[in-house]
């Protein structure tokens, strides 16, 4: 999330429930092409943007918090959305997060079902255990 970014309550379509977010406050340049992460900079200057889980009636008031904020949720079981944050000039809250969304999986069976990853040689994690299981057994 940056550039006073915010999504109406909504629920994702996951693989796996939980989905796991960061959230940080930075300086950002001019051109709005460089971000610094600076102890300078806090949440304080970027009002509003609170994440919420409104079928429970909860939130995370972002403007309120410092330094990183880490949060964990259920993306595809719970309504959740972002209000709207208005950052002073320099500075912007950005977040990243993972979750794996439905199409992951179905994307990588079809790819592997081409055959592609053995021509590529790539091996998996379960591929690893394979080869594991037979070299220990």
């Amino acid at each position: 999330m940056r550039d006073d970014f915010s999504n109406y309550q909504h629920q994702d379509e996951d693989e796996v429930a939980v989905v796991y977010e960061l959230w940080w406050p930075a300086l950002v340049d001019d051109a709005g092409e460089h971000y610094m992460l600076s102890e300078s900079c806090s949440h304080e200057r970027i009002r509003g943007g609170s994440f919420l889980l409104g079928e429970y009636g909860v939130g995370v008031e972002l403007d309120k918090c410092h330094g990183l904020v880490e949060i964990a949720w259920r993306g595809s079981t719970d309504f959740h959305g972002t209000t709207l944050s208005f950052s002073d000039p320099g500075t912007t809250r950005f977040g990243t997060l993972v979750q794996i969304t439905k199409k992951t999986p179905l994307s990588t069976h079809r790819w592997r079902s081409k055959g592609f990853s053995k021509r590529l040689g790539i091996i998996t994690y379960h591929d690893q255990v394979k080869i594991a299981q037979k070299k220990y057994h």
